[in-house]
């Protein structure tokens, strides 16, 4: 009978430990690990975007570690940021694709990323 209490208390101890450890991580907040990522619904919303205004990318590119997203449309490169509203974004895009059509020039690179998005003409 005193080995079985043995063998308990044994067992029964690391399971207080593990739960007590659990217990006090909940209790300082710290965010744990989750497989998906931050930016899921910012790609949702990219997507939806991309419909609603009629745009057709080729070869996105997420750089998550960057907080960008890189497509190709029609030969012009351009850079969306992830911390920013995609909505926006391609509206913006297509202002300025608007203009430079307008304006009779060819664009070649469009950066939406940064806090001041510019363009390039040839």
């Amino acid at each position: 009978m005193k080995l079985f209490k043995k063998i308990f208390i044994l067992l029964l101890l690391p399971v207080l430990l593990v739960s007590s450890f659990a217990i006090l991580i909940k209790s300082q907040n710290i965010p744990h690990l989750n497989p998906i990522s931050g930016n899921n619904n910012y790609r949702q919303n990219l997507e939806k975007a991309f419909v609603l205004a009629d745009i057709k990318p080729q070869k996105i590119t997420h750089r998550e570690f960057l907080n960008e997203v890189e497509f190709y449309l029609d030969d012009i490169l351009i850079i969306l940021s992830t911390r920013k509203d995609p909505f926006w974004q391609i509206s913006s895009l297509q202002d300025i694709l608007k203009i430079a059509k307008i304006n009779h020039q060819v664009i070649t690179f469009i950066d939406l990323s940064s806090a001041h998005p510019y363009a390039t003409t040839l």
